[in-house]
């Protein structure tokens, strides 16, 4: 049964030698159930190694997440004057740069050594999926946020709907959900196949589509917007190029918008109850 839509019409797949079945409602695809039972959820190491090392530059990367807070406060209502909430927060970087534009942020992570970096590093509130969950199910966080994120999360996820769920629980009237997932239709992934960066099977257990986002958002969500990256062979290959023949920047945005890249950022609003 596809876990977006409930349907069980659905056809089976081979990518990177793995099963996975593709909705055929709904579109999502997503892991086969036998090759299901085999995946070991604690194979790879916590992602909170990598941050703690002394090598690594914590301030370069809060900044790198300031032109998504700008892309943000175009969108949600109040900006800056509003509480946010990033699920699935890392080490903090998005929770730390949306505090320095002055939003009251706090992060949820599953992480124990993300959390120790954020809370003693970088000083901000980010607790771990145990305490949201138990805060959640108290009713504590009941339309308590304006914005939520989940930036490569649903991907992660056994059972998305559940998220979906809590986010529309915890957003106030008219909150925002901002979406980031890999991009499995992209042109990278058809073209890099087994090779592309976003697959990573075991790892990641389904791929939306703009399709499986309109099952997956209606009766609880509008979209407001879907936007893809774009590829990076673009701007390493074909952009210097068409700047020799033409400065017509729509045409240059035309071209660009076929070839697109590893994500897709869904931007939804939360519907009245």
């Amino acid at each position: 049964m596809c876990p977006v839509c409930a349907s069980v019409t659905r056809r089976e797949v081979r990518i990177a030698h793995r099963k996975l079945w593709v909705c055929l409602e709904c579109n999502y695809v997503y892991l086969n159930d036998i090759d299901h039972q085999a995946v070991n959820p604690n194979w790879h190491s916590d992602s909170g190694d990598y941050y703690l090392s002394d090598l690594y530059d914590w301030r370069e990367a809060v900044m790198n997440w300031r032109p998504r807070v700008a892309e943000l406060s175009t969108v949600v209502p109040r900006f800056p004057s509003v509480r946010a909430l990033d699920y699935g927060a890392g080490a903090g970087f998005l929770v730390k740069a949306l505090r320095d534009a002055g939003s009251e942020a706090e992060g949820v992570e599953i992480s124990p050594k993300c959390i120790e970096f954020a809370q003693n590093k970088l000083e901000v509130p980010v607790r771990s999926l145990v305490e949201f969950q138990r805060s959640y199910e108290h009713g504590e966080l009941t339309a308590r946020f304006d914005l939520c994120t989940s930036y490569h999360v649903l991907e992660h996820l056994d059972a998305p709907r559940q998220l979906r769920d809590q986010m529309h629980g915890i957003l106030r009237p008219g909150g925002i959900w901002s979406i980031e997932i890999p991009n499995i239709l992209s042109y990278e992934s058809v073209r890099m196949r087994d090779g592309w960066s976003g697959l990573s099977l075991g790892i990641h257990r389904g791929f939306m589509t703009a399709k499986t986002f309109e099952y997956f958002l209606r009766e609880k969500f509008r979209i407001m917007s879907i936007a893809y990256s774009v590829a990076d062979e673009f701007y390493d290959g074909y952009f210097p190029y068409l700047r020799q023949l033409t400065d017509d920047q729509t045409v240059i945005a035309e071209f660009a918008r076929g070839l697109t890249g590893t994500v897709v950022v869904v931007t939804a609003q939360k519907l009245p109850a």
